[in-house]
């Protein structure tokens, strides 16, 4: 699972889990003192995580110039992804250092309280991780910390916590491996003549004939033996038209690659259909447009909050339900994913 779908909003599980141990490693720190200087700390690492929060998102100007100068939507909607957040992390960073050289309190403790809340949430985001959808990689992130850990008792010499926190740290990887291992033997029994047709994760995609905006004759199923971005949108839908700059990019690096974009537009919801040949045109879209003139294909996907888009692997099984705009890099994601 890496996506969660609230209502009409689907979010990267990596982003929530990110939220929570950054607002638990808060907590925690709160919890340690009371006295004036650790309210300054706490005041600054607030502010530095709204500085990160705004670079975070403003960051897809310098990542992606020409998407953002052609449709400044898209600031509304997407981040610059992983380098965003590296210079999220690098100004969030500067502005907790400035704020508490700014209050005179000592760097030393100032760079203890910063390790520290960053030890914390690497901590937290990746044990949570490891709960949620094990594997090895957040398994060896977690030996990072552990490691720091370990040696820090050992200097202060507090031996009986090390012990406890051994034999924690053993129970948890037990407890992983087999939620691990179940999933894996879970995956391994997987039978495709067994899967049932539907529009549910897991499903085979159900199979429908639509006609192109010049009018050929298409058929979900044409396209087994590729992956296939399954999207619902319409005209307009705000969301949609900071989508589609991404969605075209992508098409341009990836078709080679037999990925597929069918992009379904719910035409039945349309005032002409004229606007939607002057959509594709003023947006330069190369990839199948279908038209759902009747409107049972949606009603069909239950494309209720649009954009609605289904990734569907090379065996006709949908690997994931996104509602809600995607960037370039999102759908880089989940295709690289996929079989």
């Amino acid at each position: 699972m890496d996506f969660l779908t609230i209502g009409s909003l689907t979010i990267a599980i990596k982003w929530i889990i990110l939220i929570i141990a950054l607002l638990l490693s808060y907590i925690f720190l709160n919890m340690q003192n009371k006295s004036t200087e650790h309210a300054t700390i706490l005041e600054a690492i607030v502010n530095s995580l709204f500085m990160g929060f705004l670079v975070l998102k403003l960051s897809l100007m310098i990542v992606e110039p020409g998407l953002v100068i052609n449709n400044p939507l898209s600031l509304l909607y997407f981040t610059g992804g992983n380098i965003g957040l590296w210079l999220a992390v690098i100004m969030a960073s500067g502005t907790f250092f400035w704020g508490t050289s700014k209050k005179k309190l000592p760097f030393r403790d100032s760079i203890s309280a910063y390790c520290s809340y960053i030890w914390y949430s690497f901590s937290i985001y990746h044990l949570i991780f490891l709960l949620v959808k094990p594997g090895l990689e957040h398994f060896f992130y977690l030996l990072i910390p552990i490691f720091v850990l370990i040696w820090w008792l050992l200097r202060n010499k507090r031996i009986q916590m090390l012990k406890n926190i051994t034999i924690m740290a053993v129970l948890l990887g037990l407890l992983g491996w087999a939620i691990y291992d179940n999933q894996a033997k879970t995956q391994s029994t997987l039978n495709i003549e067994n899967v049932q047709t539907g529009i549910q994760k897991g499903e085979k995609a159900a199979d429908f004939s639509l006609k192109t905006v010049d009018g050929k004759d298409t058929k979900l199923s044409t396209y087994k033996g590729k992956k296939v971005i399954l999207n619902f949108w319409a005209t307009w839908c705000p969301p949609c038209k900071a989508e589609m700059p991404h969605m075209e990019n992508f098409y341009e690096e990836n078709q080679v690659n037999d990925v597929v974009i069918l992009a379904v537009n719910l035409t039945a919801g349309e005032t002409k259909q004229s606007n939607v040949l002057k959509f594709i045109k003023d947006y330069g879209l190369t990839f199948p447009v279908l038209m759902d003139t009747d409107g049972n294909v949606g009603n069909m996907y239950q494309a209720i909050s649009i954009p609605t888009t289904y990734i569907i692997d090379t065996k006709g099984i949908i690997q994931q339900k996104i509602v809600g705009p995607m960037s370039k890099k999102t759908m880089e994601t989940v295709i690289s994913k996929i079989d």
